[in-house]
């Protein structure tokens, strides 16, 4: 039911009509009969979103609650940090409770997420916010390219050119060639994950299509707080607000299927699991541990933009983990040494309970 409102703003009555389920992360499931697909589906409150309908954000007027309401004092804030049942190690105990309070006091949105792969234990700070996704993006799309390797639709050595008239600024190298080159599938998204390459992105993403992108990161992947709206250094669209989005929990979510071997299959997530091992830009999660000894393996894709800086991992060998920062909003230098000198303590604080 939605209750009808006159233009002053004064309720007249209740009336049937439709009505759906918030999910979070502004996203909401209801019935529709619009257009020719009618069925049950997802629609964001978020204008940005390409899943924003603004015919039914305009007549939402009414909402509630079947759960009963929590007791909640100013003195008893909602909780943002959690661990999950598995326990972990006291030394980890010891260490998140420690970098807890530095996350609060930091300026900005941060999320930071560890898990151990091998117990399940984990900590999570608001890993459910959905941050602008900058270069992480390249993720869902490297996983969507290998689905069609797969699937037979195209080869890793098929070779496409990448016109001068496609470049876009660093980071790459593409930039930096002779211009009308034909570049292997493999290779573009190899560069796009080793060295972050933004033309080697927009060509993948020309060649595999963009609707078709956000359709696999939806409806293969079931994923609604990560959507793909624009291409790499696409300033009409930024200028109209539009942006690519993911949060903390789903890209974990993509990371640990990788190492399962589980993401599209076994073969194509080593394949990827391998770029990810390649990565050249290591100024953030793996700074400080390039001194340690034995030198710990590290898969990982960093993204930047203005105010947003990110850096997700896996940590490979005996008692492997995933660690996760992402930061929007905020001051990227000192987000960035706090992403390098947390990593060092937490990194340290696992082998502790290993």
């Amino acid at each position: 039911f939605f209750s009808g409102v006159r233009q002053d703003g004064c309720l007249t009555t209740l009336v049937p009509g439709p009505c759906c389920m918030y999910l979070g992360n502004d996203l909401y499931i209801h019935a529709t009969g619009f257009a020719a697909d009618a069925r049950v589906t997802i629609n964001s409150l978020n204008m940005h979103d390409p899943l924003y309908r603004p015919d039914l954000v305009s007549i939402l007027t009414a909402c509630g609650t079947i759960f009963k309401k929590e007791e909640q004092t100013a003195d008893a804030p909602q909780e943002e940090a959690s661990s999950d049942a598995a326990s972990l190690t006291p030394a980890l105990a010891s260490c998140f409770e420690e970098i807890r309070p530095m996350l609060d006091a930091f300026a900005g949105n941060v999320s930071v997420l560890y898990k151990d792969l091998t117990t399940g234990a984990a900590f999570r700070y608001r890993t459910d916010y959905r941050h602008p996704s900058a270069s992480v993006i390249k993720l869902y799309l490297m996983a969507a390219m290998f689905r069609g390797f797969e699937d037979g639709e195209f080869s890793p050595e098929d070779r496409i050119p990448v016109p001068a008239a496609d470049f876009v600024p660093s980071c790459g190298v593409l930039t930096y060639l002779d211009a009308d080159k034909n570049v292997s599938l493999r290779d573009l998204i190899e560069l796009m994950i080793i060295v972050s390459d933004n033309t080697a992105c927009n060509i993948l993403v020309d060649f595999y299509g963009e609707e078709r992108l956000q359709s696999y990161i939806n409806q293969t992947l079931g994923l609604h707080a990560t959507s793909f709206q624009r291409k790499m250094f696409d300033s009409a669209r930024a200028a109209r607000g539009m942006d690519n989005f993911t949060s903390t929990d789903e890209t974990a979510g993509l990371l640990e299927q990788i190492w399962n071997g589980t993401l599209v299959s076994e073969d194509a997530s080593r394949q990827m699991l391998q770029m990810l091992e390649h990565q050249r830009l290591n100024g953030k999660i793996p700074f400080h541990l390039h001194a340690v000894r034995p030198k710990p393996v590290i898969a990982h894709k960093t993204g930047e933009n203005d105010g947003v800086s990110h850096d997700v991992a896996i940590f490979e060998g005996d008692h492997p983990f995933l660690l996760l920062f992402m930061g929007s909003e905020t001051d990227v230098p000192a987000w960035e040494r706090m992403i390098g000198d947390l990593s060092l303590q937490i990194y340290e604080a696992h082998r502790q309970g290993c």
